[in-house]
């Protein structure tokens, strides 16, 4: 299992465990973002604000969901650690899918 950031339609690969992604999140939901900071920062620029908005464990991995706020608007940074990162992504848009509609 590998970590990545999923911004911009870009998987970016990550120096990172999935365990220390997932053992920062259990101590607080805004950790995993500290860690990939200056990865999203290289790509967006300056950051003003940043929101836990969701996350998703399934047997094939996980993903945390955060909202940017950044200069030029607001993006949707996500934290996958899986085998296979697409597939984790799309399990996650079925399952929100799914959410809003009941």
């Amino acid at each position: 299992m590998k970590a990545f950031v999923y911004l911009l339609d870009l998987f970016i690969p990550l120096n990172l465990s999935p365990e220390e992604i997932m053992s920062s999140f259990e101590k607080d939901d805004l950790k995993p973002f500290e860690l990939v900071k200056d990865v999203v920062k290289r790509e967006l620029g300056e950051i003003k604000k940043i929101r836990f908005y969701n996350s998703y464990t399934s047997s094939s991995g996980f993903l945390i969901e955060y909202l940017v706020d950044f200069r030029s608007g607001q993006a949707s940074v996500k934290i996958i650690c899986a085998k296979d990162p697409r597939k984790v992504l799309v399990d996650y848009y079925k399952a929100e899918k799914e959410r809003s509609n009941n």
